[in-house]
């Protein structure tokens, strides 16, 4: 990991952390569009987000950052390659309100194949 993405990834972070609460007070100057799980909690203050469903949820990039701003919703990750369902129950374990499932969500019910690639983030 080179010395840019760390400082950079730690700024990204803490940023992150500030808008996801909300009653830092700057949060009404900071322009729509710029993070969409920020958007989503300033369009839903008046309904607080119960349920989230995270489907092909990888190793957990997303659901992180949801628990994060949604901290009262229950997370709902769906993951059906055990390889990857592994990292992401392991990255989630301290994230109290997330439910890791190691399935698929699709339009019918049945079994699949599923193509998989070397960097598939």
């Amino acid at each position: 990991m080179n010395l840019n993405y760390l400082i950079g990834s730690r700024f990204a972070l803490a940023a992150r952390l500030l808008k996801s609460r909300q009653l830092f007070p700057l949060t009404r100057m900071l322009p729509y569009g710029s993070d969409w799980l920020f958007d989503l909690q300033r369009f839903s203050e008046s309904k607080e987000a119960r349920h989230i469903i995270d489907a092909g949820a990888n190793i957990g990039q997303t659901a992180k950052f949801i628990s994060l701003y949604f901290p009262r919703a229950s997370v709902y990750c769906f993951e059906p390659v055990t390889s990857t369902y592994r990292r992401l129950t392991r990255n989630l374990k301290r994230a109290h309100n997330v439910e890791c499932i190691p399935k698929a969500l699709g339009a019918e019910q049945g079994r699949k194949i599923l193509h998989l690639h070397r960097d598939s983030e």
